[in-house]
């Protein structure tokens, strides 16, 4: 009755079957290190534990690339140094983008950007109606290009946001 039983644990079977066994164990085990190693290398468990409910401290965010955003700050810089004041209208739009990004970046993806930013900015040594008045020329910008500004009112503008990057560890 249990002739089929006996013949899968017979050691003939056993000794057949082992190399096939190494094989699988040997196989399995590279994948597993494979997808260690892939998990490592990825900023996927990075921006999955900056999103977790358990983690909204933004002084552990550090950058990924810190040359990518030197190159958006200098660029930033050279717009607000500018004579043109179309370029300086850019630098205070891409300037609080960037603040923006980085809000999301750290934690903050939900809401428009007074909440991120109130959420952020919680319990820090730091103005925020100057924020919120700098996101606000940046709007005005935005909804209308002609709008007339004074160029110095551009450039504080610029500092308030770089100090505001500068606040959330963004350099």
């Amino acid at each position: 009755m249990f002739h089929w039983l006996s013949f899968l644990i017979s050691p003939e079977l056993q000794h057949k079957l082992l190399s096939l066994k190494i094989f699988i164990f040997l196989l399995s085990l590279f994948f597993f290190v494979s997808a260690i190693y892939i998990l490592r290398k990825s900023h996927y468990l990075n921006y999955r534990w900056r999103k977790g409910t358990w983690v909204k401290n933004y002084r552990v965010f550090k950058a990924v690339r810190p040359k990518k955003k030197s190159k958006e700050w200098n660029q930033i810089e050279r717009l607000v140094k500018s004579t043109l004041l179309s370029e300086k209208k850019l630098a205070v739009v891409k300037a609080g983008d960037l603040l923006d990004k980085t809000l999301k970046a750290i934690g903050y993806p939900t809401g428009d950007w007074s909440e991120r930013l109130s959420q952020a900015m919680a319990g820090q040594k730091f103005d925020l109606s100057s924020i919120i008045d700098a996101f606000q020329t940046r709007e005005k910008i935005l909804k209308n290009p002609d709008w007339e500004i004074a160029a110095g009112k551009m450039l504080e503008t610029v500092e308030v946001l770089h100090k505001a990057l500068i606040q959330l560890n963004y350099f």
